[in-house]
């Protein structure tokens, strides 16, 4: 869309003991202007959960704002959730979890 935007679309598909999970990600970078760059991310999960017959969906969505600062340094604010829901055999299961974070990388 832009010069120096990245977009990822990644597929994951893992056949462990307990679970068999499919998962789908997106990544995209997009610089706003030379010092500001926004990184949408989303990943669906399907789980098949065998230690418990049940079944789940997860989506976590985040967005992740980078400002940099001199080429040396760079802040980040990151927010985003994860919403899920587990059918088992007598009942359905729907938990959320939010998150904010702030931080900042030097390199040397």
């Amino acid at each position: 869309i832009k010069t120096g935007d990245i977009s990822i679309l990644g597929l994951r598909y893992s056949d462990t003991s307990t679970s068999n999970i499919s998962s789908v990600n997106m990544d995209i970078r997009y610089p706003v202007k030379t010092v500001w760059r926004i990184n949408p991310r989303m990943r669906v999960d399907y789980r098949d959960n065998s230690n418990n017959d049940s079944t789940q969906w997860i989506a976590a969505p985040s967005l992740r704002v980078d400002y940099r600062w001199r080429k040396r340094y760079r802040f980040e604010l990151e927010a985003g959730g994860e919403w899920s829901t587990q059918e088992l055999a007598t009942d359905t299961e729907d938990t959320s979890s939010y998150f904010v974070s702030i931080g900042y990388r030097a390199d040397f």
